[in-house]
């Protein structure tokens, strides 16, 4: 029995990763947008918001889940392995955001749905098996 359990530190540092990279690639693509060097200023909002929807999305929801099954007495997983799925469910989004910065909306709108589809099956195939 060489199994650890799950860690927190993989989901805590995607987390503010994908947080960071999303402040810099939305900050890039907007510089590279505008006809005027010289007005162009950089948005903290985009990192704000970028990290009340992330945090929720990391830390928030899989409380909720946890709760929500503890409530219906399904004792499925731990609060610990719901926090690291929905953490490292994040995962697929690190390129997708990089990639963003390519200057053509439609390939952004790709990028992140096929991020989105790969985070959501992760999700759903670890948490069928012990919800069933």
């Amino acid at each position: 029995d060489d199994f650890k359990g799950p860690d927190l530190y993989g989901p805590f540092w995607i987390t503010m990763t994908l947080i960071f990279l999303i402040g810099v690639t939305s900050n890039v693509h907007d510089y590279m947008h505008k006809s005027d060097v010289e007005e162009f200023d950089y948005d903290i909002n985009h990192l704000l918001h970028a990290a009340s929807v992330l945090c929720t999305y990391a830390f928030g929801l899989p409380v909720l889940f946890w709760v929500t099954t503890q409530c219906m007495t399904i004792q499925a997983l731990l609060l610990v392995e719901w926090v690291c799925l929905y953490g490292y469910s994040l995962v697929p989004f690190l390129p997708a955001v990089i990639l963003c910065i390519i200057p053509f909306g439609i390939v952004s709108w790709i990028l992140l749905s096929m991020a989105t589809v790969v985070s959501c099956s992760l999700v759903i195939r670890n948490v069928a098996d012990p919800m069933l």
